[in-house]
This record gives structure tokens, sequence and C-alpha cells, in this order.
């Protein structure tokens, strides 16, 4: 960087980011902006110092020929700005739906034991990206009522990933480090005893946490969801001697919502769906009533951060009504 009397002047500066990585470009002013660990291609000179002894790398984007001496300064920037996401249009509470772990599997020659390991895994990843982008809430569909009825040599492995699973997110150090609270929505009595209580023991070990919420979907069916809120609502306000239109007049949408599995949550403001198929397969379908939706034709075993982004990216140019 050097000053020529009139402004400052770059040469081998990185100057624009853009989506999907950095670009060059030149201007007689640029400013330092510090990206938060937002990794990108980098440009070094030959007879740069070696990474030890090197300063921290700065980061630059252009301002304004008129832009004001004050502005050459530092300027911090959220992750998701940085990415080139809009701050105060990222969603609270995303859902996802994980498919394409067989299809995945018979591609790439793996037992269904180490795709399913591999895409418990992904969770991790997601969660931290997440996390990172200031986002809240996520859910997460990993086993359905439907997924029971698979051969049990297929199924068993799932459920015993499962497992681990919850065992490991209830004391990993994210998990501790973020305080997010772990809640297990579904039928839960239709799953093994040691599933059942390796989800008692990851929610009683999270309780105390309200940072950040991870609800995993087990055992989860929408139309039973709504089915089985219908009956709790029964059972909780039939009274010896009541009428059927008194009973009726009890069944309102804020009555059924307080009873449906994941009750407490925000609405989902994104669900997201891996490996192209285009459908909701009964996912959320009381609280995803306005939720927008992204299909990625990535399966879920290998659901990489830039497609997270581009969920993300297309869910900010949507003009949400919320049915009005």
């Amino acid at each position: 960087m050097t000053w020529n009397g009139e402004g400052w002047t770059a040469s081998r500066c990185f100057l624009a980011v853009h989506a999907m990585g950095w670009g060059t470009a030149t201007a007689s002013r640029v400013v330092r902006a510090d990206f938060g660990g937002v990794h990108g291609g980098h440009h070094r000179p030959h007879d740069a110092a070696p990474a030890s002894r090197r300063a921290p790398r700065q980061r630059w984007r252009r301002l304004p020929h008129d832009a004001p001496q004050s502005s050459l300064s530092t300027v911090r920037r959220s992750p998701a700005q940085a990415l080139g996401l809009r701050r105060g249009r990222l969603p609270r509470h995303i859902g996802l739906i994980l498919d394409g772990n067989r299809r995945y599997a018979r591609e790439a020659g793996l037992s269904g034991a180490e795709v399913y390991r591999l895409g418990a895994g992904k969770i991790d990843d997601v969660l931290q990206w997440s996390h990172t982008l200031g986002i809240s809430e996520v859910t997460v569909w990993v086993l359905s009522i439907d997924n029971l009825e698979r051969p049990p040599d297929e199924v068993e492995p799932f459920l015993r990933v499962i497992e681990a699973k919850l065992r490991e997110l209830a004391r990993h150090p994210a998990t501790i480090a973020c305080r997010r609270h772990i809640r297990a929505v579904g039928r839960l009595s239709v799953l093994p005893a040691s599933l059942r209580q390796a989800i008692d023991e990851a929610e009683r070990a999270t309780a105390d946490h309200t940072r950040c919420q991870l609800n995993l979907a087990v055992g989860y069916s929408g139309r039973q969801e709504i089915a089985d809120a219908v009956v709790a609502l029964i059972r909780a306000r039939l009274k010896p001697g009541m009428t059927v239109d008194e009973l009726v007049a009890e069944a309102t949408p804020e009555e059924i919502g307080q009873r449906v599995y994941a009750n407490g949550s925000d609405d989902p403001d994104l669900i997201i769906r891996t490996s192209g198929e285009i459908k909701l397969s009964g996912f959320l379908l009381w609280q995803g009533v306005y939720s927008e939706y992204y299909f990625c034709d990535v399966p879920w075993p290998v659901f990489r951060r830039v497609d997270l982004l581009r969920a993300l990216r297309s869910y900010q140019h949507r003009d949400r009504r919320f049915g009005v």
C-alpha cells in the first residue's frame, strides 16, 4: 500500500469478495476488513515472510473514491456478511430432511453403517456453520416411523448410529460452549429402550442450555404428530356431560399447536431437503405452513457449507408474506 498524495493505491491485494471465493480488482482507495476466519484464495508474494513470522492476513474491500478519510480504518464484518449474506435476513430456525444416504452408499461402495456414520458426522458440520452464522435453532429429521418398517439388518445399524450420536452430542464441547439444548421430537414410544434412554440422558444433560436448540426428529411422522396432538387435546378437554359441539369448539389451531411434538419451538423459516427429491414426505406439516423450501441435489453425507450458503442466499431473495 502506498500514498500518492490523492489516495491509497493497491496492486497485489484481494479487493472484492465473491460468493464462491476471493476476486481481484484495483482501486484508488481501499479499507481493511476482518472476515473472522472465512477462508478463500490467497496470494503470497515470493519474498513474503514464512507463515510463522508473518502478520495476520488482511483482506481489502473497495470504497468509493469520495469516501471520507475517516473510512480508512479497520471495518469488522460478521461471518454472514463476509459470505455475501444480508444482515438481518437470515432464518432463525432451519429444518433439514436428511435424504440420500442409501443412494450415496451404493455409489460410493459403502455399507449402511458406514454411510450412516458419515451422515451423523455431517450434523456436527451443519451445527457449527449454523452457529457461526447466528442461526439459533436447527431441526434435523434423522428417522421416520416408516423407516422402522425396513428390514432389521438395515434398521438396526441405523438405530445404533443414532444412539451413539445422541450420546456424543450430549457431551460434545461445542454443545457445552454454545449452550445448545437437545430435544427429540417424534413418537418416541416406538423406539428401542436403549435409544429412548440415550434421548433421555441427552435431554437431561442439556436441560439448562437455552442459547441454541437442536431438535432431532426420531420416529417422526407429520401426520402422526397432528393426530397425536388432537388426541392429546381431546383427553385434556373432554369432561363428563360435554357435547360434541362443545368439544369441537376446543379444537383451535392454538390448542393443537400446544400439543405437537415440537411445541415451544419457533416455526421453521427455511426447510432444506438434500439429494434432489422435491417432496416433503410429511416433515413438520403443522409447523411448516409458512416455511420457505429449498431442494438441494447433493446427498446428505456430502452436504457442504456452500450448499447451505446457496440455500440461505435463495431464502434471502424471497418475499415472505405468511399467507397475506
